[in-house]
């Protein structure tokens, strides 16, 4: 009955006594769980600072893939897609798909290029557009490509709305990127320019992401 006298006082009922070996295991685990936290917190720090801070390896993206469009002007082929967001497993594959077929010159991704707009997934697109194709590959705005504006977009791609004329071909491309927004003043004035300076072609395209009007 000794042991049991010991671990026992009148009135107060059975103590239960903690060790010093699980006092140190209870310090421990909290210490590394605290440390655990600290990391993940400066990791995201550092990932944010990263993201918005370091320098996006392209500029004047749709311009300079303009420029290498090398075609028959009187006869050429082009794909056009969009609304893919990045996904890796849609995306990707649709572009090593047109990279193959020897027929086509280039592409037009008629936006929504991302999940969203911020610059992760800016630099994550290029990477993917850089390994899977190798003919020029030209972006239209959607909302999705949106955040804070289209400053993201524009630091890569340059303008949100450009043309371009190959042979006897005109290309518009405009920015509809606000849902139910109209065009502003200055894209509207423009789009009446271009369309004036494009009579002289035999054909003229106009991509957008959001219909002008919706019909439904």
């Amino acid at each position: 009955m000794s042991g049991i006298k010991d671990s026992f006082l009148p009135n107060q009922g059975f103590v239960i006594g903690v060790g010093t070996v699980g006092v140190k295991k209870v310090f421990r685990d909290h210490l590394v769980n605290l440390i655990i936290a600290i990391l993940f917190i400066l990791g995201f720090v550092f990932f944010e600072l990263w993201d918005h801070y370091f320098p996006l390896a392209v500029r004047d993206w749709n311009k300079r893939k303009v420029s290498r469009i090398k075609v028959d002007s009187a006869d050429f082929s082009f794909a056009v897609f969009g609304d893919h967001k990045g996904h890796e497993f849609v995306f990707e594959p649709l572009l090593r798909d047109i990279d193959h077929d020897g027929k086509i010159a280039f592409a037009i991704e008629l936006g929504d290029l991302l999940r969203n707009g911020r610059r992760w997934f800016y630099r994550r697109l290029i990477s993917q557009i850089q390994r899977n194709l190798a003919i020029p590959f030209l972006a239209v705005i959607g909302n999705h490509d949106l955040y804070n504006g289209s400053t993201n977009y524009r630091e890569i791609f340059g303008p949100t709305y450009y043309s371009f004329r190959i042979g006897e071909c005109y290309f518009i491309i405009l920015d509809t990127s606000i849902p139910r927004s109209p065009f502003d003043k200055a894209q509207r004035q423009w789009l009446e320019d271009e369309l004036r300076k494009s009579q002289a072609s035999r054909v003229r395209f106009v991509f957008m992401h959001i219909p002008p009007f919706d019909p439904r």
